[in-house]
């Protein structure tokens, strides 16, 4: 509390960005990857802090991410307060997954919108680049030189080796 913004680490300052976002509780958050760069402990911890403002305070969400596992994160776990005001965030699906919608975009237009569990089993090729990145698509438009050719070393009159 004593600390100043910039002696805080990433961490702490991510987590004070949100804080201070929260204060008033709006009707309507927009998150663009607010884990990013995050350790995972305090990653899951911003996490439970988006899912109790959306499921205690009913804000909307507007979330941005490339992380995959933060869909599921959201869709799959909610946040419910006791009698005695103590919020807990439980694994389990009580109607989040029929709430969120997932958009994907493709070259600026939308190619996917539908809720997590339709867009997770996607076979729209779009959706598996990110879903599935094991599967490795060619694009036929990129032209990258290739950094590690024998002929770019040769040609750049630099010698390697003794």
């Amino acid at each position: 509390m004593e600390m100043l913004p910039e002696e805080l680490s990433i961490d702490m300052r991510n987590c004070l960005e949100i804080g201070r976002a929260l204060i008033g509780w709006p009707s309507l958050m927009v998150y663009d990857e607010p884990t990013s760069g995050l350790a995972s402990i305090s990653e899951k911890q911003v996490l439970d802090l988006i899912i109790c403002a959306r499921d205690i305070h009913k804000i909307s969400l507007l979330y941005g991410t490339k992380e995959m596992h933060e869909i599921a994160y959201l869709a799959n776990h909610f946040a419910i307060k006791d009698q005695t005001g103590e919020v807990s965030v439980c694994r389990g699906d009580a109607g989040q997954s029929e709430r969120m919608r997932v958009r994907e975009l493709e070259e600026g237009r939308v190619a996917f919108f539908g809720n997590p569990y339709v867009f997770t089993r996607s076979s729209l090729p779009v959706v598996t680049q990110v879903t599935c990145p094991a599967v490795i698509t060619r694009r036929i438009d990129s032209n990258l030189a290739d950094p590690w050719s024998q002929t770019r070393k040769n040609q750049s009159g630099l010698r390697f080796g003794r």
